[in-house]
Protein backbone atom coordinates (compact mmCIF):
# COMPACT_ATOMS: atom_id res chain seq x y z
CA UNK A 1 0.00 0.00 0.00
CA UNK A 2 1.39 3.73 -0.86
CA UNK A 3 2.45 5.63 1.99
CA UNK A 4 0.09 8.66 2.28
CA UNK A 5 3.00 10.39 3.39
CA UNK A 6 5.24 9.99 0.62
CA UNK A 7 5.99 12.16 -2.34
CA UNK A 8 4.66 9.95 -5.03
CA UNK A 9 1.39 9.80 -3.06
CA UNK A 10 1.27 13.84 -2.84
CA UNK A 11 1.83 13.64 -6.71
CA UNK A 12 -0.39 11.83 -7.56
CA UNK A 13 -3.30 13.18 -5.25
CA UNK A 14 -2.21 16.57 -6.38
CA UNK A 15 -2.24 15.55 -10.07
CA UNK A 16 -5.97 14.22 -9.61
CA UNK A 17 -6.81 17.24 -7.70
CA UNK A 18 -5.58 18.87 -10.79
CA UNK A 19 -7.79 16.71 -13.27
CA UNK A 20 -10.54 17.08 -11.56
CA UNK A 21 -10.33 20.92 -11.55
CA UNK A 22 -9.98 21.27 -15.46
CA UNK A 23 -12.59 18.74 -16.20
CA UNK A 24 -15.33 20.63 -14.04
CA UNK A 25 -14.12 23.83 -15.64
CA UNK A 26 -14.66 22.21 -19.12
CA UNK A 27 -18.09 21.14 -18.10
CA UNK A 28 -18.66 24.70 -17.03
CA UNK A 29 -17.13 26.17 -20.75
CA UNK A 30 -19.38 23.49 -22.30
CA UNK A 31 -22.77 24.76 -20.33
CA UNK A 32 -21.55 28.38 -21.43
CA UNK A 33 -21.59 26.96 -25.69
CA UNK A 34 -24.43 25.58 -25.18
CA UNK A 35 -26.33 28.84 -23.51
CA UNK A 36 -24.46 31.04 -25.82
CA UNK A 37 -25.35 29.02 -29.54
CA UNK A 38 -28.88 29.29 -28.47
CA UNK A 39 -29.44 32.92 -27.34
CA UNK A 40 -26.38 34.69 -28.20
CA UNK A 41 -24.75 33.29 -31.45
CA UNK A 42 -22.36 36.25 -32.06
CA UNK A 43 -21.08 35.73 -28.61
CA UNK A 44 -20.77 31.94 -29.05
CA UNK A 45 -18.79 32.43 -32.68
CA UNK A 46 -16.28 35.03 -30.67
CA UNK A 47 -15.61 31.82 -28.22
CA UNK A 48 -14.94 29.42 -30.81
CA UNK A 49 -12.51 31.75 -32.31
CA UNK A 50 -10.62 32.55 -29.31
CA UNK A 51 -10.80 28.74 -28.15
CA UNK A 52 -9.28 28.01 -31.87
CA UNK A 53 -6.53 30.54 -31.02
CA UNK A 54 -5.45 29.05 -27.51
CA UNK A 55 -5.11 25.44 -28.95
CA UNK A 56 -3.00 27.15 -32.30
CA UNK A 57 -0.99 28.95 -29.75
CA UNK A 58 -0.66 25.94 -26.80
CA UNK A 59 0.23 23.33 -29.62
CA UNK A 60 2.80 25.62 -31.58
CA UNK A 61 4.38 26.41 -28.22
CA UNK A 62 4.42 22.62 -27.13
CA UNK A 63 5.86 21.99 -31.12
CA UNK A 64 8.99 24.57 -30.54
CA UNK A 65 9.94 23.67 -26.79
CA UNK A 66 10.01 19.65 -27.89
CA UNK A 67 12.32 21.21 -31.37
CA UNK A 68 14.22 22.93 -28.67
CA UNK A 69 14.55 19.85 -26.23
CA UNK A 70 15.58 17.13 -29.20
CA UNK A 71 18.35 20.05 -30.37
CA UNK A 72 19.93 20.89 -27.01
CA UNK A 73 19.67 16.96 -26.14
CA UNK A 74 17.10 17.50 -23.19
CA UNK A 75 14.85 15.09 -24.53
CA UNK A 76 15.35 11.67 -25.41
CA UNK A 77 14.35 10.37 -28.79
CA UNK A 78 12.92 7.39 -27.96
CA UNK A 79 12.75 4.64 -31.30
CA UNK A 80 9.40 4.24 -32.06
CA UNK A 81 7.99 0.86 -32.29
CA UNK A 82 5.09 0.42 -35.17
CA UNK A 83 3.49 -3.01 -33.64
CA UNK A 84 3.75 -2.27 -30.58
CA UNK A 85 -0.07 -1.59 -30.16
CA UNK A 86 -0.68 -4.71 -32.29
CA UNK A 87 1.54 -7.14 -29.95
CA UNK A 88 -0.23 -5.18 -26.90
CA UNK A 89 -3.26 -6.47 -28.52
CA UNK A 90 -2.47 -9.64 -28.91
CA UNK A 91 -1.22 -10.23 -25.29
CA UNK A 92 -4.45 -8.88 -23.77
CA UNK A 93 -6.17 -11.56 -21.78
CA UNK A 94 -9.59 -12.04 -23.04
CA UNK A 95 -10.98 -9.91 -20.05
CA UNK A 96 -8.99 -6.89 -21.21
CA UNK A 97 -9.55 -7.54 -25.01
CA UNK A 98 -13.47 -6.97 -23.59
CA UNK A 99 -12.38 -4.22 -22.00
CA UNK A 100 -11.11 -2.37 -24.55
CA UNK A 101 -14.32 -3.98 -26.98
CA UNK A 102 -16.38 -1.72 -24.65
CA UNK A 103 -14.09 1.75 -24.39
CA UNK A 104 -14.30 1.76 -27.71
CA UNK A 105 -17.90 1.40 -27.25
CA UNK A 106 -18.40 4.44 -24.82
CA UNK A 107 -15.95 6.51 -27.18
CA UNK A 108 -18.17 6.31 -30.28
CA UNK A 109 -21.16 7.04 -27.94
CA UNK A 110 -19.78 9.95 -26.88
CA UNK A 111 -19.28 11.19 -30.41
CA UNK A 112 -22.41 10.64 -31.51
CA UNK A 113 -23.67 12.12 -28.34
CA UNK A 114 -21.78 15.07 -29.30
CA UNK A 115 -22.72 15.47 -32.82
CA UNK A 116 -26.63 15.25 -31.52
CA UNK A 117 -25.92 18.04 -29.09
CA UNK A 118 -23.96 20.18 -32.40
CA UNK A 119 -27.11 19.52 -34.50
CA UNK A 120 -29.42 20.13 -31.84
CA UNK A 121 -28.49 23.51 -30.59
CA UNK A 122 -28.07 24.28 -34.47
CA UNK A 123 -32.18 23.28 -34.87
CA UNK A 124 -32.92 25.57 -31.86
CA UNK A 125 -30.86 28.31 -32.72
CA UNK A 126 -32.92 28.10 -36.19
CA UNK A 127 -36.55 27.72 -34.67
CA UNK A 128 -35.78 30.59 -32.63
CA UNK A 129 -34.44 32.96 -35.78
CA UNK A 130 -37.84 31.78 -37.54
CA UNK A 131 -40.98 34.00 -36.32
CA UNK A 132 -44.00 32.19 -36.31
CA UNK A 133 -47.29 33.65 -36.94
CA UNK A 134 -49.35 32.96 -34.07
CA UNK A 135 -51.89 30.34 -34.77
CA UNK A 136 -52.55 27.02 -33.59
CA UNK A 137 -49.62 25.61 -35.25
CA UNK A 138 -47.58 27.99 -32.80
CA UNK A 139 -48.35 26.04 -30.07
CA UNK A 140 -47.04 22.91 -31.98
CA UNK A 141 -43.93 24.71 -32.84
CA UNK A 142 -42.84 25.72 -29.12
CA UNK A 143 -43.83 21.82 -27.89
CA UNK A 144 -41.12 21.03 -30.44
CA UNK A 145 -38.91 23.71 -29.81
CA UNK A 146 -39.13 22.39 -25.76
CA UNK A 147 -38.77 18.89 -27.25
CA UNK A 148 -35.14 19.51 -29.09
CA UNK A 149 -33.96 21.49 -26.03
CA UNK A 150 -34.86 19.09 -23.52
CA UNK A 151 -33.45 16.54 -26.35
CA UNK A 152 -30.30 18.63 -26.39
CA UNK A 153 -29.54 18.22 -22.43
CA UNK A 154 -30.58 13.98 -22.90
CA UNK A 155 -27.62 13.46 -24.99
CA UNK A 156 -25.21 16.17 -22.87
CA UNK A 157 -26.50 13.52 -20.03
CA UNK A 158 -25.39 10.58 -21.72
CA UNK A 159 -22.12 11.98 -22.66
CA UNK A 160 -21.41 13.22 -18.66
CA UNK A 161 -22.94 10.08 -17.40
CA UNK A 162 -19.77 8.41 -19.72
CA UNK A 163 -17.65 10.63 -19.01
CA UNK A 164 -17.63 11.27 -15.24
CA UNK A 165 -18.98 7.46 -14.47
CA UNK A 166 -22.41 8.61 -13.21
CA UNK A 167 -24.98 5.35 -13.53
CA UNK A 168 -28.04 7.03 -12.70
CA UNK A 169 -27.70 10.07 -14.86
CA UNK A 170 -26.46 7.40 -18.19
CA UNK A 171 -29.51 5.79 -17.49
CA UNK A 172 -32.55 8.10 -17.00
CA UNK A 173 -30.32 10.09 -20.05
CA UNK A 174 -30.64 7.39 -22.42
CA UNK A 175 -34.36 6.63 -21.58
CA UNK A 176 -35.12 9.77 -21.83
CA UNK A 177 -33.39 10.19 -25.28
CA UNK A 178 -34.31 6.62 -26.73
CA UNK A 179 -38.15 7.77 -26.09
CA UNK A 180 -37.58 11.52 -28.02
CA UNK A 181 -35.32 10.29 -30.41
CA UNK A 182 -38.96 8.28 -31.53
CA UNK A 183 -40.84 11.33 -31.26
CA UNK A 184 -38.67 13.86 -33.36
CA UNK A 185 -38.33 11.38 -35.54
CA UNK A 186 -42.43 10.51 -36.23
CA UNK A 187 -42.21 14.76 -36.26
CA UNK A 188 -38.69 15.00 -38.19
CA UNK A 189 -38.80 12.68 -40.90
CA UNK A 190 -36.47 14.35 -43.15
CA UNK A 191 -33.93 13.98 -40.61
CA UNK A 192 -34.58 10.23 -39.60
CA UNK A 193 -30.97 9.48 -40.17
CA UNK A 194 -29.49 11.80 -37.45
CA UNK A 195 -31.88 11.03 -35.03
CA UNK A 196 -31.63 7.34 -35.67
CA UNK A 197 -27.99 8.28 -34.19
CA UNK A 198 -29.49 9.45 -31.51
CA UNK A 199 -31.18 6.83 -30.72
CA UNK A 200 -29.01 4.31 -30.76
CA UNK A 201 -26.25 6.27 -28.66
CA UNK A 202 -29.03 6.02 -26.13
CA UNK A 203 -29.42 2.49 -26.61
CA UNK A 204 -25.83 1.88 -26.33
CA UNK A 205 -25.53 4.06 -23.22
CA UNK A 206 -27.94 2.05 -21.71
CA UNK A 207 -26.37 -1.04 -22.31
CA UNK A 208 -23.13 0.33 -21.34
CA UNK A 209 -25.06 1.16 -17.96
CA UNK A 210 -27.11 -2.47 -17.57
CA UNK A 211 -23.47 -4.12 -18.19
CA UNK A 212 -21.70 -2.01 -15.49
CA UNK A 213 -19.21 -0.66 -18.20
CA UNK A 214 -19.16 3.06 -17.52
Amino acid sequence: MQDPNSKTFQTIFKNKQRLHFFLYAELIYVVILLLTVIYAFPIFMRLIVIQFAVIAIMLIGSGLLNWYDKKTGRAVVAKKDHEFFLKTFIDETPTQKVKSVFRTISFITILAAFVMVFFGCAQIFTDLSVKVKPSDLAIIENLLLLVDTFYVLTMFGIMCGLLFGKKRMERNSSLAAGFLSLVLIAFHPESWLLFTIGLLASVSGYTLYRLNQL
